[in-house]
């Protein structure tokens, strides 16, 4: 080989080394973020409407990862739990950091305005046999 060529491709071997130690420090070492975000929640349960939208349910609720910093915006209503006879119920929250590590907190709520439903039967409950009775227009 040439002597003027062996300068040239020494230095683009050096170049494409370069060049893949860093691609795997950004993909694998700088990425390597395992842990989850941290969420606050207030203290006490949450007194709200049935109403309520998802704006409300995460009032005064936050949340912070060591990495990204405050990412309180991304908080997101994952579910409400079930109403109980007590008229409360938990709302959990999820948090995702730009790594894609997930946490998850809950919240106990109270719904001031809930009102159980009540079911009334209108008639006795009595069909022919062999027909078809709508038992919903009943009640």
């Amino acid at each position: 080989m040439n002597k003027k060529y062996k300068n040239p491709l020494v230095l683009l071997l050096v170049l494409i080394c370069a060049a893949a130690t860093a691609l795997y420090a950004v993909l694998f070492v700088l990425r390597d973020d395992v842990t989850a975000p941290e969420i606050t929640v207030p203290e006490g349960e949450l007194a709200v409407s049935v109403t309520a939208e998802d704006a409300q349910l995460l009032e005064g609720v936050t949340a912070f990862d060591k990495r990204d910093g405050d990412i309180t915006a991304g908080l997101l209503v994952e579910g409400v739990s079930h109403i109980s006879e007590e008229h409360t119920a938990t709302v959990t929250y999820a948090a995702v950091d730009a790594a894609g590590n997930v946490s998850k907190a809950r919240r106990e709520i109270r719904y001031t305005d809930y009102t159980p439903p009540v079911f009334d039967v209108k008639e006795a409950l009595v069909f022919r046999e062999n027909t078809a009775g709508d038992v919903l227009s009943h009640i």
